[in-house]
C-alpha cells in the first residue's frame, strides 16, 4: 500500500491551508476535499492531471467531519463527477439542509459571544462573525442525495489498498471521525491530531442543538483515546504528516494546561470579562480559533471550580475561587490553531 498524496488547498484565512489526500490505486479516492471555491477546484484538477487523471475519474470522496474546509467542495464534485460521497451519521444532517444547520451553528456561536458582552454593546466581534458566516456559507455546496452514502462508526472502509477502521473522535468537532489502518498503523487524523493544538469548536450538541457542546472536555477524552492507539504515521487535516504522536499530544495537553493557568492568573488580577481576558491571552489575534480556545479554557476552569460566573450585570463576569496547581509535563513549543 502506497502512502496517500497530500494536496494542500486554500482556506478563507490567508496563509492557511487544508489537506485533501489522494489515493490512485486500486481506484482514485479523495479523503476530504476543501472548500467550494474556484481556486480549490483548479488546484484539485491540477493535482489530478499530474497523475494522468481527470476530475471525472474520482470514484469516492470520504469526508471526515462537517466543517467547510473539509467538505465544502463535496457537492460540487458530486455534480461534476460520478464519485460517491461518503459521510458519517453525525455529518449527514449537514448534507440534507445545509443552510438550516449552518444557522443553528451560527446561533450557538453568536449566543456564546453575546453572553460575554454588556447588554447594548456594539460588539465588533459579532459584526465580524456575521460577515464570516455569510462568506463561509457561500463556500459550501449541498450534496445531491443520489451521490450520498453513509459509513458507520466502527465500520471498516476499503480504499487505497488498505482496510480503515472508522474512529469517532469528537472534541474539535462532534461530527469528527478518523480512519485507522491497523496493519500499517496509519491514521487519517482530520483535525484531531495536528502539528498545532486543535480548536475545541463552539458548536451545538448533536442531540440537543439548542445547547452548546463543551467541546474541550470531549477533546481531552479523545486525546486519551489517541494516545492508546499504536501509530507509525499520522496524516493530519492541516500540516505535514508526522510520527511520535504521543509526544505531540503531551505537548498539546501541557499547552492547554499552561493557557488555562494563564487565564486564571489574568482573572485573579481583576480582569473579569471575557474580552478583557482575551486581550491578555491573545492580544491582537482575534479570530474564531482564538475565541474558541479561550472559551474552552474558561469552561475547564469553571468545571474544575477554580472560577465562578457572575451574571448580575447582564453578562458573564469571571471571579477566581483560588489557585491551580502546576502541570508536571514540560512545556514544549506548540501553537493554538484549528
Amino acid at each position: 500500500m502506497k502512502e496517500p498524496i497530500r494536496i494542500e488547498l486554500p482556506m478563507l484565512q490567508p496563509k492557511m491551508s487544508v489537506n485533501a489526500y489522494l489515493f490512485l490505486d486500486p481506484e482514485p479516492v479523495l479523503i476530504d476535499c476543501g472548500m467550494n471555491t474556484d481556486a480549490t477546484l483548479a488546484l484539485l484538477e491540477g493535482e489530478l492531471q499530474k497523475h494522468g487523471l481527470a476530475l471525472g475519474d474520482l470514484a469516492h470522496v470520504y469526508i471526515t467531519h462537517a466543517h467547510i474546509d473539509h467538505m465544502g467542495m463535496a457537492g460540487r464534485l458530486a455534480n461534476k463527477t460520478e464519485a460517491k460521497i461518503w459521510v458519517n451519521p453525525f455529518t449527514l444532517p449537514w448534507t440534507r439542509d445545509l443552510e438550516k444547520q449552518w444557522q443553528k451553528r451560527a446561533k450557538i456561536i453568536e449566543s456564546a459571544l453575546v453572553q460575554e458582552a454588556p447588554p447594548g454593546w456594539d460588539n465588533p466581534v459579532l459584526r465580524g462573525m456575521n460577515g464570516f458566516f455569510k462568506q463561509a456559507l457561500a463556500c459550501w455546496s449541498e450534496i445531491p442525495a443520489e451521490s450520498l452514502n453513509v459509513y458507520e462508526i466502527g465500520e471498516t472502509l476499503s480504499f487505497g489498498g488498505g482496510d480503515w477502521e472508522v474512529l469517532y473522535v469528537p472534541g474539535h468537532s462532534n461530527t469528527q471521525t478518523c480512519f485507522y489502518e491497523k496493519s500499517r498503523q496509519w491514521l487519517f487524523s482530520a483535525d484531531m491530531l495536528l502539528p498545532l493544538t486543535p480548536t475545541p469548536a463552539i458548536e451545538m450538541k448533536i442531540d440537543e442543538p439548542e445547547e452548546r457542546e463543551i467541546s474541550i472536555v470531549r477533546l481531552l477524552d479523545s486525546f486519551e483515546q489517541m494516545k492508546n492507539l499504536p501509530l507509525e504515521k499520522v496524516f493530519p487535516g492541516h500540516g505535514e504528516a508526522f510520527s511520535h504522536h504521543k509526544q505531540l499530544i503531551d505537548a498539546q495537553l501541557a499547552r492547554i494546561q499552561m493557557r488555562k493557568e494563564e487565564c486564571l492568573r489574568v482573572i485573579q488580577r481583576g480582569n473579569t470579562s471575557f474580552f478583557d481576558i482575551f486581550e491578555h491571552i491573545y492580544p491582537g489575534a482575534f479570530n474564531i480559533f482564538t475565541l474558541s480556545m479561550l472559551k474552552g479554557y474558561l469552561d475547564l476552569l469553571e468545571i474544575e471550580e477554580h472560577i465562578q460566573i457572575d451574571t448580575t450585570e447582564g453578562y458573564r463576569k469571571y471571579r477566581a475561587n483560588g489557585t491551580t496547581s502546576q502541570f508536571p509535563i514540560e512545556i514544549q513549543k506548540t501553537t493554538d490553531g484549528l
